[in-house]
């Protein structure tokens, strides 16, 4: 079970935040800087919604499916949805200790879950037996020309072909995430040709929250594909992102905010306080540190809560 991130290195000064990027990440950027700043810099976490939890429940799900296959197991519809409930379980307790907390206006709860069910399903028929597991949730990274740092991610399956697939839990037309996703397999395909130098076919397995089952896109990039998403978005996102790093200065495209700018000695969460303008270098450092140790203490313990609490069949919701 693999509930915890990806570690990132914090830095002090004029270098990134983080020792990699992400394509989220750089789709961050790409709609505004001062949202990149707000999001990997002031909250120092990612993004979440209902939604978000029902995907990363569902994801979650295949990939411990995806392993039990890989590894020749054999096991029935039910399994996979009690390990669904059980996961859903978890991403609801520790969005409930989110400092800033998920609001479900929608739908409730209980509703996202029966839309998960039926999904696990539907993906255990028209899915499944299919698939010729050959790497699940494969980490990669991949180098760029000209940038400073690496692109970090994780291709949720190569099926035997190879066939690199990504998994899309939503409750959007696939037409209108079109775009965006050739970016992304732009990306993974790059990555995997550079890893093994073995040229794969791409698949999109979109598992609607709808209702309305799960479909394959094909997603067949060829080299001059790849090379426009490396040339026209991955590279120059990544040099900005670099260059905002090092002027401190994280401007607004969208006309919607302020400019941001980092202060000497800002810490990872916020502003300085008055006590913390008073630090020393090395105090400032050991603050920061502390204050990063702090955090990933914090959402240490909320897991193993989590967990202890399905351990004893108390989930409280």
């Amino acid at each position: 079970m693999k509930l915890r991130p990806q570690k990132r290195v914090v830095f002090i000064g004029k270098t990134p935040l983080f020792d990699y990027e992400s394509y989220s990440s750089l789709t961050v950027f790409a709609k505004c800087p001062v949202l990149f700043y707000q999001h990997y810099f002031v909250k120092a976490k990612e993004a979440s919604s209902p939604e978000m939890l029902l995907g990363a429940a569902v994801h979650a799900t295949i990939e411990d499916a995806l392993w039990e296959k890989k590894m020749g197991t054999s096991f029935a519809v039910e399994w996979l949805i009690e390990r669904f409930r059980i996961l859903w379980g978890v991403e609801l307790f520790l969005a409930k200790n989110r400092l800033e907390g998920i609001a479900f206006k929608e739908k409730s709860p209980a509703k996202y879950e029966a839309a998960g069910v039926e999904l696990m399903g539907r993906w255990y028929k028209e899915r499944l037996p299919t698939i010729r597991p050959d790497l699940v949730e494969w980490p990669f990274e991949l180098k760029i020309s000209g940038a400073k740092r690496s692109v970090y991610g994780r291709i949720d399956l190569v099926n035997k072909g190879p066939i690199v697939i990504d998994h899309k839990s939503t409750s959007r037309p696939f037409e209108l995430m079109k775009v965006e996703v050739r970016k992304q397999f732009g990306v993974y395909i790059a990555a995997y040709v550079q890893h093994f130098d073995v040229w794969p076919a791409g698949e999109v397995h979109v598992l609607s929250t709808k209702g309305s089952g799960t479909t394959v896109e094909p997603m067949n990039l060829n080299e001059d594909d790849v090379q426009e998403v490396l040339d026209k978005f991955v590279r120059p996102k990544m040099i900005a992102i670099d260059k905002a790093w090092e002027t401190q200065r994280f401007s607004c495209t969208c006309g919607s905010h302020k400019d941001a700018v980092i202060l000497p000695g800002d810490f990872i969460g916020g502003p300085i306080t008055e006590a913390q303008k008073a630090m020393t270098a090395p105090e400032k450092e050991k603050e920061s540190d502390r204050a990063m140790k702090e955090l990933l203490d914090t959402r240490a313990a909320q897991r193993k809560s989590a967990w202890d609490k399905i351990d004893v069949g108390e989930i409280p919701f």
